[in-house]
C-alpha cells in the first residue's frame, strides 16, 4: 500500500513530435494523474537509478529497506546531449565534456517542470542547482533558477578549448528516488524574450527575438485565427528551442 512499481517500455514512432507529452495509467480504479514524458531531439545519456519497489516497503511494520547504494555519478558525455539523472541524499552528479573556445554553451534543467510538487517532501519539490567548472575545479558559472522558472538555465561563453564539468544537485543537498531531472546541454537555441508580445487575430506579426544561439533576430509569424495565448519557438540546425508565450 506504500509503493507500487510499474515498468513501461516505449516504442517511439519516427514522426513523434518533439516536446512534452502526458502519460497516464488506466486501472480498475480509473485513470492515474498525468506524468510528463519528453520526446527529445538530441542523443540521450542516463545514469543508473535507484527505484523504490513494493518489496522494499513491505517489511515488518512497513519498515523500509536501506536505500540502494551506488557509485558517485561521474560521467563523460559528448555534446549536444540530454542527460537523464536522479539525485539521492547528499549527491552531486558531475558530467564531464569537451568544449571549444567561443562556444555559447546552454545548459537547461527540467526538474520542477516534470514533477512540480511532491506532497511528502519538505519543501515539496526538488530545487535543482547547476554549476559549471573548468578542469581545475574552478567555478565559472552558477544558477539555481531562471527568472520566474524554478528550474535553472545556465548560459556561458567558453573561454578556452578544454575539458569542463557540470555539477547538478539539490539546493540543500536533499535527495530521494523521485528527485529526477533532464539536463539539455550544448550550443542549443534558447529564447529569452520576444517583442511585441502579441498580434492581431489572423495577421502576420514580426517578432524581435532575444536569446542564445538563435539563427535570426526577427521572425514573422502568422498568428492564430482565434484569440488567446499561444507558444512560439524557433529551430537552429534542426534543434527546436524552448517555447515562449
Amino acid at each position: 500500500v506504500i509503493a507500487e512499481t510499474v515498468t513501461l517500455e516505449f516504442a517511439l514512432a519516427a514522426d513523434a513530435p518533439p516536446g512534452e507529452h502526458e502519460l497516464r495509467l488506466k486501472s480498475a480504479g480509473g485513470l492515474s494523474n498525468p506524468m510528463i514524458f519528453t520526446v527529445g531531439q538530441l542523443p540521450e545519456f542516463a545514469e543508473k537509478v535507484a527505484t523504490a519497489t513494493s518489496e522494499s516497503a513491505a517489511g515488518p511494520n512497513n519498515a523500509q529497506a536501506p536505500r540502494a547504494s551506488r557509485p558517485r555519478t561521474e560521467m563523460d558525455v559528448v555534446l549536444p546531449a540530454v542527460i537523464n539523472g536522479q539525485i539521492l541524499p547528499g549527491e552531486i552528479d558531475r558530467y564531464h565534456f569537451a568544449a571549444r573556445k567561443g562556444e555559447h554553451l546552454v545548459a537547461a534543467v527540467s526538474a520542477r517542470a516534470l514533477i512540480p510538487y511532491l506532497a511528502d517532501a519538505v519543501p515539496g519539490w526538488f530545487q535543482a542547482t547547476l554549476a559549471l567548472r573548468d578542469a581545475k575545479g574552478r567555478e565559472l558559472a552558477y544558477d539555481d533558477d531562471f527568472r520566474f522558472n524554478p528550474d535553472p538555465v545556465l548560459a556561458y561563453t567558453i573561454p578556452d578549448d578544454g575539458s569542463y564539468v557540470l555539477d547538478i544537485k539539490d539546493a540543500i543537498y536533499r535527495g530521494r528516488e523521485d528527485f529526477v531531472y533532464r539536463l539539455a546541454v550544448g550550443e542549443l537555441p534558447f529564447v529569452t524574450g520576444i517583442f511585441p508580445l502579441g498580434g492581431a487575430v489572423g495577421a502576420t506579426t514580426t517578432f524581435e527575438l532575444a536569446g542564445w544561439n538563435l539563427p535570426v533576430e526577427q521572425l514573422a509569424v502568422e498568428t492564430e485565427k482565434t484569440p488567446g495565448a499561444c507558444l512560439l519557438s524557433i529551430r537552429n540546425q534542426g534543434v527546436l528551442s524552448n517555447a515562449v508565450p
